[in-house]
């Protein structure tokens, strides 16, 4: 597992190396991932998301839309390929939070990201549990950190309470962060994809929760992404 709170870096600079074509691929790639359930009660919530990486990215709409028509959605993606596992790493990971962004991760989204991974020749479960090295490792911990917890340890403190205002039962305030910390990875990793889900998790770290406070620390989990792209929002 990663040592997710090491030296704070913005998401801008993550990709700051990458060329003009690849940013495009990903904001085309998460566009693609929010209208491919059709769901368009939930069109807000992705479209939201999709412009908080944009703006991050610096991506121009109007030269996005113009290159989708002329390339197709699957030839602007290509240029991803030539990433590093770290870098494909931190764009999966983006990825899945545009499919949980909408309150569940549907089968349609996840058969696109795993599309896309093929694409990539990529596999982020196998690469999160063994990074190729340090500093690919490095790496991923300051992305994670700057998308989950990017109030450092105020995060993790308001994280480490609520988990104890929902259990059966309280833990110390170190494992009650570490069961947070766990559970917010987890979810935006899109491993937890829905109500069931979220009840093996707990269950697999020995907490005890009604369910009515299992389906309220799961909506904490979802508005905390939320929270994130409006706040990022209001600080332009």
């Amino acid at each position: 597992m990663f040592n997710i709170f090491k030296k704070k870096t913005a998401i801008g600079n993550f990709f700051n190396r990458f060329s003009t074509d690849q940013k495009k691929a990903i904001i085309a790639s998460l566009s693609l991932i929010g209208v491919c359930d059709g769901d368009a009660d939930d069109q807000n919530t992705e479209l939201l998301y999709t412009e908080y990486f944009r703006k991050q990215l610096n991506v121009d709409a109007k030269n996005l839309t113009t290159d989708l028509h002329k390339k197709g959605i699957f030839n602007l993606i290509a240029p991803l390929a030539n990433c590093s596992n770290a870098e494909k790493a931190a764009l999966i990971f983006i990825f899945r939070g545009m499919a949980n962004i909408d309150n569940e991760a549907n089968e349609k989204e996840i058969e696109i990201i795993d599309s896309i991974s093929k694409q990539l020749n990529f596999d982020l479960d196998k690469y999160y549990l063994n990074p190729d090295n340090e500093d690919d490792a490095n790496k991923m911990n300051v992305f994670l950190k700057e998308n989950i917890f990017p109030n450092g340890n105020a995060d993790l403190d308001q994280g480490s309470d609520i988990i104890n205002h929902f259990l059966i039962g309280k833990l110390s305030k170190e494992d009650a962060k570490q069961a947070f910390i766990h559970l917010a990875v987890t979810y935006e990793l899109a491993k937890i994809r829905n109500l069931n889900n979220l009840r093996a998790e707990i269950k697999s770290l020995k907490l005890d929760m009604t369910s009515e406070n299992i389906e309220l620390l799961k909506k904490f989990l979802r508005g905390r992404i939320l929270m994130r792209m409006n706040d990022a929002f209001d600080s332009k």
